[in-house]
């Protein structure tokens, strides 16, 4: 039960704090980050630079849930805005 949770503004101003928590923290911490991430993707709030280095982040670990979760965040988001897929990375 969270009785203080952060609300939106809260979440999208920890967003380079997230994206560390997810890529370094102990699974089930880097889980939780990596939710409130995908939340925040699911809004239209997570910038693709940071959704670009949360991905290379997580795909180096070697849980295999945190994989397919980011995964299919980068599915879902890219389903969503296919444009997307170009604009976090220069040619």
């Amino acid at each position: 039960m969270r009785l203080l949770a952060p609300d939106a503004e809260e979440l999208r101003a920890r967003i380079p704090d997230w994206v560390g928590i997810a890529a370094d923290a102990p699974s089930l911490v880097a889980g939780y980050a990596q939710d409130v991430l995908a939340e925040l993707a699911s809004a239209g709030t997570l910038p693709v630079g940071a959704l670009a280095e949360m991905t290379a982040g997580v795909l180096f670990r070697t849980e295999k849930k945190l994989v397919r979760a980011q995964l299919a965040l980068v599915g879902r988001v890219l389903a969503r805005d296919p444009g997307a897929a170009g604009s976090c990375c220069p040619r």
